[in-house]
């Protein structure tokens, strides 16, 4: 949330409790504000979603309107659409955050209490067919499956087309080639503590650690290299997935959500460590290594693998909001995939390595900063990320932030902007950010998104 209207600054100068998950090492510098050394925050959401195959209306309408029913021609037409393009969407919701720092600097903590959840998808041509359009699709189902239907009235046969089948039927790795479809969503309770360890009159080091627990909610990764298959599901009772094997399904065995949370499904503990150098404190250079872990899911755990598929009898997603078609996902599991339940299974958190470099000033700041990923897990970029901006101080109590992002999971640049307002002396902070302004200009490659942190207080 911080970061949104900030680019290329994170890494060097986030801090309090907004530096736990960039660079803990930044817990040890000197409080923002004299005299006000605790910082707390409730209630921070950073929001995103981006397609390259959908113009800004139609993702639009996918988010506020997700109870809209897309008619056949709309889905043919989606699934044209989507082929060989993404899906991507984030949400960042911070609970509550403290952080303590001296009020003479060199050393802080902080608490973290957040949601995360990821979604990416991308599919090939006959992907795209098959999720959208079911047994209409033209890509790989050619031929219709009939059922004759009695009309006692005209005493004459009527057929209705209850399915498709293919004439030359392929495995299920090679009708995936290119195609992934991965969602990742975890509650984590986190802790960081930053460090000055060297102080002279023109060089300070800082140190930062940091470990978190995690309750994973869900994990999806199906994927497919043209060979080998990969695909496993971990689900929260709250999704009420069914799951299919042999051309049959079934509710899993722990299906009943307790409480109004979704029900963790796994457990993990992450762990994230950095370092912060400063000259003359106006040039700060800064590495970070965060979400280095993993996650044991032990609850409604299956794997799939690859097989022949001949046929489908399911008319398709009815939307392109698939967190909210779930009923219609069960359809595509019975037809497609096979899923074998197994006790547990261990899956390795999205790691990254973040490097930045910055010029800071009294009322202004301006850095560079990249994102590598460490691994293809769920919920990680799939190359690395760019980003180059400022942020000056207009007055005493506004500051506004710009600059230019690129790569990650977006073959595109952003420009991103924010503004923060502070009431005197840092008592209270508000800001509200965009990651994208450009897409209020553009309809393609629409990048829609919200970043808010209106409850932040210091004393």
């Amino acid at each position: 949330m911080s970061s949104a209207g900030r680019p290329g600054l994170s890494s060097t100068t986030c801090t309090d409790y907004q530096a736990q998950g960039i660079n803990p090492a930044n817990l040890g510098f000197d409080p923002s504000f004299d005299g006000m050394h605790q910082t707390i925050g409730f209630a921070e959401l950073g929001f995103s979603a981006y397609s390259n195959g959908m113009g800004k209306f139609d993702l639009r309408t996918t988010l506020y309107n997700p109870d809209k029913i897309m008619s056949t021609a709309e889905k043919m037409q989606a699934a044209t659409n989507l082929a060989g393009k993404r899906i991507v969407a984030n949400v960042d919701f911070l609970y509550a955050g403290y952080a303590w720092q001296r009020v003479s600097g060199g050393s802080g903590f902080a608490f973290t209490v957040r949601e995360k959840a990821q979604w990416y998808s991308e599919f090939n041509e006959s992907v795209a067919g098959i999720f959208l359009n079911g047994k209409r699709d033209q890509t790989y189902f050619g031929d219709p499956i009939l059922e004759r239907k009695a009309d006692t009235v005209n005493q004459q046969n009527q057929f209705d087309t209850v399915g498709a089948y293919a004439k030359t039927t392929k495995p299920l790795a090679q009708i995936f080639n290119g195609s992934r479809v991965a969602m990742s969503w975890n509650r984590e309770y986190a802790f960081a503590y930053g460090v000055n360890i060297i102080k002279d009159l023109d060089w300070k080091v800082n140190l930062g650690i940091g470990i978190k627990y995690i309750e994973g909610i869900g994990y999806l990764d199906v994927q497919s290299d043209g060979s080998n298959l990969k695909a496993f599901v971990s689900s929260s009772p709250y999704f009420d997935l069914r799951y299919g094997s042999n051309g049959s399904l079934r509710r899993a065995k722990d299906s009943v959500n307790q409480g109004v949370w979704p029900n963790s499904v796994g457990h993990g503990v992450g762990f994230e460590m950095g370092t912060t150098i400063m000259y003359r404190d106006k040039f700060r250079f800064s590495a970070a290594l965060s979400d280095l872990g993993s996650v044991v899911y032990s609850t409604n755990v299956f794997t799939a693998s690859s097989n022949e598929i001949s046929e489908i009898r399911n008319d398709g997603f009815s939307s392109l909001d698939f967190y909210r078609n779930s009923n219609r996902f069960d359809g595509i599991q019975k037809d497609i995939l096979r899923w074998e339940s197994i006790k547990k299974r261990s899956q390795f958190l999205p790691t990254k390595l973040r490097f930045g470099i910055a010029i800071t000033k009294e009322k202004w700041s301006l850095g560079f900063e990249t994102i590598l990923p460490m691994n293809n897990s769920a919920g990680n970029f799939r190359k690395p990320f760019y980003s180059f901006g400022g942020e000056i101080r207009v007055v005493e109590w506004l500051k506004i932030g710009t600059g230019m992002m690129y790569g990650g999971n977006i073959d595109q640049i952003l420009v991103p902007f924010g503004i923060n307002f502070i009431t005197s002396g840092g008592l209270w902070e508000m800001g509200i950010g965009s990651r994208d302004i450009l897409t209020y200009v553009r309809d393609d490659n629409a990048m829609l998104s919200l970043c808010t942190a209106v409850m932040r207080f210091r004393f």
